[in-house]
């Protein structure tokens, strides 16, 4: 019998994406209230399919646990946020970059200066 290694699908960095449009209104107190840092991206009005066609305007938000999270814990919680995806987040600094475009030069690049740091994170 071989036993197979998994891989540890538990980290502390999780990222996922909110369409404001269907998020509730106080979607960032909710956040506020997990008492943990987050950083929220520009919102994303400009991005367009490969056709041309102009996206649904959303946010990038990357959420920072002091221990390490499951995917099941971390999908326990984006219900709130009407959010459809949440990934592992594996360098802070590069998804902060990503969330902006900063090093995508075929993309619009949002203001650096509109990242939104919630009052837990130390920027």
């Amino acid at each position: 019998m071989t036993s197979r290694k998994t891989k540890d699908e538990r980290t502390r960095n999780w990222t996922f994406v909110v369409y404001p449009e269907s998020a509730p209104d106080n979607w960032r107190e909710f956040l506020d209230e997990l008492h943990v840092p987050w950083v929220e991206s520009p919102l994303h009005d400009k991005d367009v399919n490969p056709d041309g066609e102009l996206k649904n305007p959303h946010l990038y938000v990357l959420i920072m646990f002091s221990s390490k999270k499951t995917q099941h814990q971390i999908r326990e919680l984006t219900p709130m946020f009407r959010s459809p995806n949440t990934q592992i987040c594996c360098t802070i600094k590069l998804m902060v970059r990503s969330s902006a475009h900063m090093h995508l030069p075929d993309k619009f690049h949002y203001a650096k200066s509109c990242l939104l740091y919630s009052a837990y994170s130390a920027h």
